[in-house]
């Protein structure tokens, strides 16, 4: 009684946890609270793993813009149809060296008239600095689809996200030119951008 008359000033629940602790029913109960705390953190542990689990096999958007448009790249670059010189007594295909009179929209189009992909690209063909200073020329240009990429370019400019955004892929070789008439090989600046939409 001596102990209740000391607790007579605290709240009633504070009363009822000092009751609790002195006897053994409430050591009983509170190790047993104390014992669910790490039980309730694992359990949400565990129910977190299994969603992620769940959403990453549900959630399967994957980009792969930036691979596809350096396949076509390469297709252009080292492909006999594409721009590759290729010699006509051994059929063998020159990486690297490209055949100046291939280099246009027809022939790019009949590269990948087949496949008709989703990427719209630009190739700009220009001189090295001393070749333009030697013998300047106007930069050669072919499209994939000149239409498309002239409507897709600007937004790819602004880098517009989510629905109707276009992400631009540029890349930058060095390549030798060659002349089929004359045999001469030029070196120059091939710049490669594809827009895709996202």
């Amino acid at each position: 009684m001596r102990f209740w008359k000391k607790m007579w000033h605290l709240p009633d629940s504070l009363v009822y946890l000092a009751l609790l602790a002195r006897s053994k029913r409430g050591l009983a109960i509170s190790d047993k609270m104390l014992l669910w705390i790490p039980r309730f953190i694992f359990t949400v542990i565990v129910v977190g793993l299994t969603f992620y689990i769940i959403l990453s096999f549900i959630i399967t958007k994957t980009n792969v813009s930036e691979a596809e448009s350096n396949i076509l790249t390469d297709v252009a670059y080292y492909s006999g149809d594409g721009f590759s010189f290729v010699d006509k007594d051994t059929n063998r295909v020159y990486a690297g060296v490209i055949d100046g009179s291939k280099f246009s929209d027809a022939q790019l189009g009949a590269l990948l008239s087949n496949d008709k992909p989703l990427l719209v690209g630009r190739f700009v063909r220009r001189q090295t600095i001393i070749d333009y200073l030697l013998h300047p020329q106007t930069d050669a240009v072919a499209y994939t689809d000149k239409a498309r990429y002239g409507q897709w370019q600007p937004i790819a400019q602004l880098k517009g996200e989510g629905e109707g955004g276009k992400t631009p892929y540029s890349e930058v070789r060095y390549v030798a030119v060659r002349n089929p008439a004359t045999g001469n090989s030029k070196g120059a600046v091939v710049e490669t951008v594809f827009i895709a939409s996202n």
